[in-house]
C-alpha cells in the first residue's frame, strides 16, 4: 500500500524523467500521464473507446442515463448544466458496446458510436453531450476529431407555399 508521501515521490520522479505513472492510493484512483498533460501522445480509435468522458450541455439539471447496445446501464446519475461524467467499459476486453445510448430523464437524447467505424474523440457533438477525452484498448488517448457543422444548402429560387 502506497503512503501519501511515497506517491509524491514517485509523483516527482516521474515528472522529472517525463514518463507515465498510473497510482492506485488506496481510498481514491488516482492517474498521472504526462501525455495527458501536453496531449502529443494521442491516436485514432483503434478496438473500440474503454473510457469516456463527456460534458452534458443542457440548460438544466437532468438524469442522465448511459446504456450501453445490450441494455447495460453504465451510468444514471443527476448532472447538471456544464457538468462532466465518464463511462467505463464494462464489456468485453473493458470495452464499451458499439454503440451508447443517452438519456435524458428517461428520453433518448442521442447516440454515439464507439466501436471504432466513425471518428470519436475530443470535440465530438452529439445531442446535448460534447465529448471531453477518451481512450480505446489499442489507441490509447483519443485525438480530437475535426467537425465541421453541416451547412445548408441555400435555395436559389425559394418555394413560396401560399
Amino acid at each position: 500500500m502506497l503512503n501519501s508521501c511515497s506517491v509524491d515521490n514517485e509523483i516527482d520522479s516521474s515528472i522529472d524523467n517525463n514518463e507515465n505513472l498510473a497510482i492506485d492510493a488506496s481510498s481514491e484512483n488516482f492517474r498521472y500521464n504526462q501525455s495527458i498533460l501536453n496531449n502529443s501522445d494521442c491516436n485514432s480509435c483503434d478496438g473500440k473507446v474503454s473510457i469516456l468522458t463527456l460534458k452534458y450541455t443542457g440548460d438544466m439539471a437532468v438524469v442522465v442515463k448511459v446504456v450501453q447496445q445490450k441494455g447495460e446501464v453504465v451510468k444514471n446519475s443527476l448532472v447538471f448544466p456544464n457538468g462532466e461524467f465518464t463511462v467505463y467499459g464494462v464489456a468485453k476486453k473493458n470495452t464499451l458496446s458499439p454503440k451508447l445510448f443517452f438519456y435524458k430523464n428517461n428520453t433518448l437524447n442521442t447516440m454515439i458510436h464507439t466501436s471504432c467505424s466513425i471518428p470519436i474523440g475530443p470535440g465530438l457533438v452529439s445531442g446535448d453531450f460534447v465529448v471531453v477525452s477518451g481512450e480505446s484498448r489499442n489507441g490509447g488517448i483519443l485525438c480530437p476529431v475535426d467537425v465541421m457543422p453541416e451547412e445548408e444548402e441555400e435555395d436559389e429560387d425559394p418555394i413560396i407555399i401560399d
